[in-house]
Formats: structure tokens, sequence, C-alpha cells
């Protein structure tokens, strides 16, 4: 049961299910969604099929376990929260007989109906609206192999390090849903005799709870249609769910991303072909707001980033009329995480949550106000958009300019720091200090040699030759560490209240298992320490070319075949 890694792998590939992926709304979001619920063997009809259409053509907010990356061992706290969300609005459930013998998706249905709870009304359970979508038939299952529920271990051999939360969290959700009138009537004795979920007492419980939903049936299929899906959701969790649609038809995955063409382009037509890859290649695209319209006090300068283009403009905004953050404050209040807050809320907070805002500094009339600043290169552009919204500017009036540099690796960075490069150029051996030096030893028996800047470094450990050359660059080029954070390829670099909050994707936060902390400027960030020497060298090796710094040379590594003893290589 479950994905092969060729299938995984595949999953991750498909331009529809990255589609789906970028446009993920969650707990923190502002806006209202759905919560998918699948079985993973069923990908490519749900997602690829149904799900993309549905977000593309129709404009659904939605919910899903993006983790693709092997097991996910926070799923039993992402789905809860994001589901018991107030702007969690319903749960789209594709059934089929997978879907019934798998003990996820069981606990999904069960949270849904028995997990949920309300704090403005004492914390009383709440039952969100399911719409059940068949996607295939459901059988009446006679299989008595285990569902894994508990088990240490997957099906693939790899270790379930939460298999003991999975079954706490079961065993809640079973004992509230049992003492619920109509959801478990004939499966919750033999449960509580053997206190073992088969494939059979799974498949049936799941059939109990769907026929106590009461929800109308959705066959997809030959004569039904995407509209009838739809109205079924707007009937049952509002329209509120649906943002506004970007396409008349889906029939094609999304346009690759390219920004070759040098004219401006629209914030509009930015969102639709927005991905990763738009700042990913080999450098960074620059990129400002210009006002067509006329306000020129609230263009910006070029930017390396969505969030320092985003951060500049409404810094604009306020300056030009304070009474924005007003209007602004009004329009969200009451969610988790509005986009600004004042030192009171701010102080009253716990020190994580402290750590996703921003203070506020040189707008004047405007003191002491934060501004939440953790949503990743995808979520800032969408904010631009929102913030635009709720200062009531016209959409219309702005446009993003962009130019894209010479990529040739020697020239990689030329165009954006050239006032680093000549602070750079003019420093001297004697004060050229890392921020954090850690331990680099200079002794013969060293197995990474390098130099920088004309100087010859030594490092016994891949750890430490990773950490000791991300503070040579870090000092020279601090603009390029806040944009190595944001990218996808370089996975070695995070901001420290970016993992230490759980706010990167999971295949990203793994790897800091194993970290280091290092300031540069007034920011912490952390390197990770979790890779062999061939991952390790590749990451610093991408950072390098970011930065442009010719200057860098790896001279000698271990060989390719040695292996890791913990002496020479990252844990």
């Amino acid at each position: 049961m479950g994905l092969s890694a060729e299938e995984s792998q595949r999953r991750r590939d498909d331009e529809r299910v990255k589609y789906i992926t970028k446009h993920i709304r969650n707990a923190d979001s502002e806006e209202d969604y759905v919560f998918i619920s699948y079985k993973s063997d069923d990908w490519e009809r749900v997602l690829g099929d149904i799900v993309y259409k549905l977000v593309k053509v129709y404009g659904l907010n939605v919910y899903f376990d993006g983790d693709f990356n092997g097991h996910n061992p926070l799923w039993t706290e992402q789905f809860p929260e994001n589901m018991e969300a107030k702007n969690c609005l319903g749960v789209l459930a594709f059934i089929d007989d997978l879907y019934t013998q798998s003990y996820a998706t069981l606990m999904e249905l069960l949270y849904s109906q028995a997990g949920c709870q309300d704090g403005n009304i004492g914390y009383e359970v709440v039952k969100k609206p399911v719409i059940p979508v068949y996607i295939g038939q459901i059988s009446n299952i006679c299989d008595t192999s285990d569902t894994g529920l508990g088990v240490g271990y997957y099906d693939d051999g790899k270790v379930n390090p939460h298999a003991a939360a999975e079954k706490e969290l079961f065993e809640e959700l079973f004992e509230t849903a049992s003492e619920s009138p109509g959801i478990l009537k004939n499966t919750k004795r033999p449960y509580k005799k053997e206190k073992k979920l088969t494939k059979q007492l799974c498949a049936a419980m799941c059939r109990e709870v769907i026929a106590s939903i009461g929800a109308n049936d959705n066959l997809y299929g030959a004569g039904v249609t995407l509209e009838d899906i739809v109205n079924t959701i707007k009937n049952q969790c509002g329209a509120t769910v649906f943002g506004s649609s970007e396409v008349t038809e889906a029939t094609e995955p999304p346009e690759p991303t390219d920004l070759s063409d040098p004219q401006p382009i629209t914030i509009r037509e930015m969102i639709k072909i927005f991905d990763i890859s738009t700042l990913k290649k080999d450098s960074f695209a620059k990129l400002k707001i210009l006002s067509p319209g006329g306000n020129k006090a609230l263009e910006t300068s070029w930017c390396q980033s969505m969030f320092a283009l985003t951060w500049q403009f409404v810094m604009n905004c306020l300056k030009q009329n304070p009474q924005y953050l007003d209007m602004a404050v009004e329009k969200h209040a009451g969610v988790k995480f509005p986009p600004f807050i004042g030192k009171s809320e701010y102080e009253s907070r716990s020190e994580e949550e402290q750590k996703k805002y921003k203070l506020i500094e040189g707008v004047p009339g405007i003191a002491d106000c934060y501004m939440f600043r953790h949503l990743g290169q995808y979520g800032w552009l969408t904010t631009l958009r929102a913030r635009i919204q709720d200062f009531e500017l016209n959409m219309e009036d702005y446009v993003i300019a962009y130019e894209k540099p010479n990529t040739e690796a020697s020239r990689l960075m030329q165009a954006f720091y050239e006032k680093t490069e000549r602070k750079s150029r003019n420093n001297t051996d004697t004060d050229r200090k890392p921020i954090s030096t850690g331990t680099i030893i200079t002794n013969e028996a060293t197995t990474y040699k390098y130099t920088y800047q004309g100087k010859e470094y030594r490092a016994k450990k891949l750890a430490e030759y990773m950490n000791h050359v991300f503070d040579l660059l870090a000092a020279d080029y601090p603009d390029v560490v806040e944009a190595a954070a944001d990218r996808e390829d370089i996975s070695f670099v995070a901001r420290k209240d970016d993992v230490d909050n759980g706010i990167l994707p999971t295949n990203k936060l793994n790897y800091f298992i194993a970290k280091k902390e290092h300031c540069v400027g007034n920011s912490l960030y952390y390197v990770s320490n979790r890779y062999n020497q061939a991952q390790g060298t590749a990451q610093v090796e991408k950072l390098v070319q970011l930065c442009g710094a010719d200057t860098f040379r790896l001279i000698e590594k271990p060989e390719p075949n040695k292996k890791s003893t913990g002496e020479g290589d990252c844990v």
C-alpha cells in the first residue's frame, strides 16, 4: 500500500500538482477554503483530473498535504490544525475502496465530525460539512489484514516515529464519535473488543461516518460535470471558498514561467505564471513596481525577491496615507494572524508568534506597529494583490517590471551587487572576518581545502566546510543570503524563525534536524548539516554561483567513494 518511489517522484513532477501546491491555503491564510481528503494512490485522478480544474477554472481555495517527499511525520498535527481552522468551511472527500481501507483518511473523516472544537461556543465539538465525491465503487471489504494504525513501520519498511501519536489521536476521535449519536453504531463494539483496526473494520467505519453525514452524493464520471460538484460545494460550504478563476478552461497544464520578455507585466498576469522557477534560474530577475497611472510615490526601486518588492510597496503606501493601515486592520479583524498588529497585541503573543512579525520602521505617523512577514515567495505575490485591495487602490494602475541578467557564471550577480562587490574588492585579508568562524582545522589532516579572495582555508569535516563558506559569503553578500533562503534549489540555508516555527515545506524542514545558527546583519539563519559529501559540496557551489564569487575555489575534497564515518561528512 502506498506509492512507490517512482510514483511519488512522478506526482512531485506533475505540472498540475505543482500548480495546486502553489495555490494551497491553510489555517494562517486569510481566505476561506475546503480541505481535500484523498488516498495517495488516487492522486492522478483526484489532483490531476479534478482538483486542478476546480482550482484553476473555478478558483476553489483548497488545503491538502503537499509533502510528497516520503512520509510526513507531522501530519497528525498539521491536518487537525488546518481542518479545525475557522476559515476551513468543509471537507471534499474523494471516496473509493482504497479510501475506505486507509486509517489516515478514516481519521480525517472522524476528525471532521468529532474532532473540531469552537472556542467561541464553549469549545463544543462542531461538525464540518463533508462533500463526498465517489471516484470508484464502494465494496463490502472482507480483508482482515492490519491497516497499519499504530504500527512502528510503514509498508515500505521505513520507521514511523509518530505511530504512537497516530494511535492516540485515533483513540480520542473514536471515543468522541462513539459517544455521538448516529456516527459509529455497528463498528464501535468490534473495535473496543479487538483494539485493532483491520481493513475490513476500517472500511465499515468509513461507510458509517459517510452515511451519518447525509450529504449529496457526487458520482464523478460519465454524465457528471465539475459544475455539479461546484454547486454542491457552494450549497454546503458557501461561495466564499471560491476565489477568482484564472482561465475559462484547464485542459492543459500551466505554461512554464518565462521572464525573458523585458516588457512590464500586470500583477494579475504575474500571479498566473509565477512559481518558484520564476526566481530560481541561474540568477534572480530584478523586479520593481511601476505606476503607469501616475502614482509615482508608490513605485519601488529594483528588488531581488517578492518579499522585498511587496514590503517596499506597502511601506510606500503607508508613507503616502497612514490611514491605509486602519483600512487593512478593519478588513482583517478577527483573523489568527492579521497583516498588521500594534505593540500591545504583539507583546501579548507567544515568542514563536512574535517571530512571524517585523517592526515597521521609517514611516511617519506609524509607530509600534508590526507587519506579518512569513509568507514565502508564493505568498508575497498574492499579499501584494491583497494589500492593493485592502487600500482600495486600482490594481490596473500598477505593473511589475523585471530584468533578467546575464546568466554567465562569472558575471552572475554583477548587475545586482556592484556596490557589495566594490566593498569586497577593497577588503584585505586582515580585515575580512567571518561572522562565526566555527572550528576550522588548519593542519595536514584536513580533507577540504579551498581559497577565497586569495586566502587559503582548510576544514576537516563537511559541516565545518559548509558553515565556514557560508560565513565568508554572508560577510560580502548579505542580500544574497536573504534571497537564498527563499530558493527551492538551495536547501541548506533557511531563516531561523522559518525553521523554528515550521513555516518551511516539510521536505526542506527535514534538512534542519542537524543545523548551526548564524547571524547575518540583524537576522538569524540556520545552515543545515544533514548532507553527504556530494550533496553538501553541490549546495555550497549553488550559493557560490548565486553570489557570483569568482574568487572562490574548492581545491581538495575527500574521495567520492569514501564512506562517511562522522569525521568527514555531515550526519
